[in-house]
């Protein structure tokens, strides 16, 4: 079976809890890992039903944005490594000269 809504999660989540078998044994009827089913559960403790659902549009545009951001950091500080390695260079050779 394939993607499951936040509320499918939920009452899946809630009927593994109530059956108190062991994930490996309570997934084979749903089509997902016993890792899979531990995980929603672990999110839905952290954020409630909230907390299984695909991020929004909002915060896939944030992401991107990150995204694009680190990718420049990572740019700028490359550079800036360089730098600082030409001017440690240029460094010993005037101390050599003195």
């Amino acid at each position: 079976m394939g993607h499951y809504s936040a509320k499918q999660k939920e009452k899946i989540i809630l009927k593994f809890r109530e059956s108190k078998t062991k994930a490996k044994n309570f997934v084979k009827s749903y089509g997902i890992s016993d890792q899979t089913l531990l995980n929603w559960c672990k999110k839905y403790d952290q954020s409630g039903i909230d907390g299984l659902g695909a991020p929004n549009s909002a915060d896939k545009e944030e992401l991107i944005i990150l995204r694009n951001e680190v990718k420049e950091l990572k740019k700028k500080n490359a550079e800036l490594e360089t730098r600082n390695e030409m001017w440690k260079r240029i460094e010993a050779l005037i101390s050599k000269k003195k």
